[in-house]
């Protein structure tokens, strides 16, 4: 939050800015509701991609942006990657910026029809290069929605062939990072897979000249997700919105994130082109721009939590695989009823 409130002079005297830390909380969401049942509900609501606070959007909580006070008219934003946070055709969410979290490949073969089988059939032929099982794993968990999950209307399909395959094939995969030294600097080693969260930072980018993307795996093809750093929400009951707007317009220039202005992402991208290969740079922009390949973020860390330890336990012998679906789909819709 410091970083946000920074960007306002110390003389600023227009209105006051009390913040309230509900990370501090050891449940958020409890302590979030009770100030909204108490009628001490904040203005704004600043949320990142590990708080989920789309329960208060269906609960209309959220008043929805003006995206003419929003956006200036005299600028050009990214409308494909704006349409990514309206419901419908309201807005009750903006981000700061955003990064692009994306799986990357020197095999550009596997950017045709990338799915899960694909992925699966690279671990079963002994594919030597590929990640071990946890960083697999762990790197398409955080988005298992929408293919298995849609948690706006408790939706869910984990009790199926293809989580239990996806389960299955990674249990069998090779533990290889105990063997070969796990490390994050894959263009020194010959990783056929490996995902960034990339912004406009050049160490970003430690990728081989031949990299290319090719999305995380999922039913419809490769996909890859806007992540913003933080979101933006104005209460419906604040007495205050034209201040909530003013404040998130001042905040909207975080330096490590693409901006939503199309001249400022071009500029960005150009920058990038001065350290990176520019067919990579391109490839990129294409994404942002015009593919429809690109989701929002939806990282639910306590989902994630819940599918980690059932797994843990099926590796151990624990649970046998139809065991730990049920599990992880009965904790799942249980936990998405109890914050809704």
């Amino acid at each position: 939050m410091n970083p946000y409130l920074s960007k306002f002079p110390e003389n600023f005297d227009e209105y006051i800015i009390k913040v309230v830390d509900y990370s501090e909380n050891a449940d958020i969401y409890t302590a979030l509701n009770q100030d909204i049942l108490s009628g001490n509900q904040p203005d704004i609501i600043i949320s990142d991609s590990y708080i989920d606070v789309s329960y208060l959007e269906r609960k209309n909580f959220f008043a929805e942006l003006d995206e003419t006070l929003i956006f200036d008219k005299d600028k050009e934003y990214l409308d494909n990657v704006i349409r990514l946070f309206r419901t419908g055709d309201s807005l009750y969410k903006v981000p700061d910026g955003f990064r692009i979290d994306t799986m990357i490949t020197d095999d550009r073969s596997l950017t045709e029809n990338w799915s899960y089988e694909r992925m699966l059939g690279l671990i079963k032929s002994g594919q030597e290069n590929l990640l071990d099982r946890e960083h697999m794993f762990s790197q398409i968990v955080p988005y298992f929605e929408p293919d298995f999950m849609n948690s706006s209307n408790l939706e869910l399909n984990f009790n199926s062939d293809l989580f239990r395959e996806i389960i299955r094939t990674s249990g069998e995969f090779t533990l290889r990072n105990e063997e070969i030294g796990f490390t994050e600097d894959y263009e020194e080693q010959d990783y056929l897979l490996y995902n960034r969260l990339l912004g406009t930072e050049p160490n970003d980018y430690r990728i081989k000249k031949e990299s290319c993307i090719c999305g995380y795996p999922s039913i419809n093809g490769g996909r890859s997700y806007i992540y913003p750093q933080i979101n933006f929400s104005v209460s419906a009951q604040s007495e205050y919105k034209e201040e909530c707007i003013d404040f998130i317009k001042r905040s909207m220039a975080d330096p490590n994130e693409f901006p939503l202005e199309v001249s400022g992402f071009m500029e960005d991208m150009n920058v990038l082109k001065m350290s990176i290969d520019s067919d990579f740079v391109d490839e990129l922009q294409e994404l942002v721009i015009n593919s429809d390949s690109i989701e929002l973020a939806r990282n639910i860390p306590s989902v994630n939590n819940i599918i980690a330890e059932e797994y843990t336990e099926y590796l151990e012998g624990t649970r046998s695989v139809d065991s730990m679906v049920e599990n992880t789909e009965n904790k799942i819709k249980l936990y998405l009823n109890e914050i809704r």
